[in-house]
This record gives structure tokens, sequence and C-alpha cells, in this order.
């Protein structure tokens, strides 16, 4: 964050400003959560204003949007009181989260938590046609990296 603040026009620093209190949500309790992920859409549209087809940035957007969406009821009454009291977007959807995801994948289609994220959302709308066809599509690419299918795979 000290990089954002020496340069709050730097895409990088935005950037990875942007995964980090991302991730760091994760790891908190529901308020502080809540306050974290905020953060990270802050930093994620700025940086999706200096830089509007970053996938990462994209991504990072989706994926906050779509644990939103599963907080419980408390949480999600204290997200929109967040939501609210800083004058941002409304609550968030699948449907939304899914949007966002399918415009990083247009960007980099092989961008593999891009990828797992859109299974979510598929699932949780209940697109079984579509989901298979990300299976494939996900198993495919990771048969691109060696490493990873050996370690999937073991046999």
């Amino acid at each position: 964050m000290e990089a954002v603040q020496l340069n709050a026009n730097r895409w990088e620093a935005v950037r990875w400003a942007a995964v980090s209190t991302g991730y760091n949500s994760e790891f908190l309790a529901a308020k502080e959560k809540i306050m974290e992920c905020q953060k990270s859409l802050e930093f994620t549209n700025k940086g999706l204003q200096l830089k509007p087809n970053d996938h990462v940035l994209l991504y990072i957007k989706g994926r906050a949007l779509f644990l939103f969406c599963g907080l419980n009821s408390l949480e999600k009454r204290a997200m929109v009181s967040v939501f609210k009291t800083t004058g941002n977007e409304p609550p968030p959807s699948i449907n939304r989260a899914l949007s966002i995801f399918l415009q990083a994948y247009s960007i980099e289609p092989k961008y593999i938590p891009n990828l797992l994220y859109l299974g979510h959302c598929l699932i949780s709308l209940g697109d079984k046609v579509i989901r298979n066809t990300l299976v494939r599509a996900t198993i495919f690419t990771l048969s691109s990296f060696p490493l990873i299918c050996c370690l999937a795979n073991p046999h």
C-alpha cells in the first residue's frame, strides 16, 4: 500500500495493492473482511481506470463480488451498510461477477484462477453444459503445465 501512496497513478502498484488486500480479506473477521474487500475494490477500480483491460484486476473484482454473494445474512447487512456509507455500487450478484469473469476470460482465456471462478459462477447458476465445457477447457489448460499435472495425478 505504501507504493500506492508514493505514486497513486502507477498501475503496477495499484494492481498489487488490489491483489494483496483481496487475498488478505480471506483471513479476517466479518467486519474487517468487508472493509478489506472494499479497499481491494477501490484499488481494483483505480487500476481499471489506469488499465481497463487488465485480466488480473477484472478477476479480482469478479472474485470480490462472487465472495460477497456467499456471505451470511449478518455479513450481507454489514456489507450493504458499507456500500451505502461509501457511496459505491449496489450489492453484488453472481450474474455481475460472471460478466466480469467473462470479460477477463475474453482478454486471457488461460488464466487459471479466473477459470476456477467462472466455474463457481456457472455451478451456482446451474448451467451444467457450459460448466462441463469449462471443466474440459481447464483440464486442457492444466495439461500445458506438466509439473501441475504430475502433482494433480501422481500415477
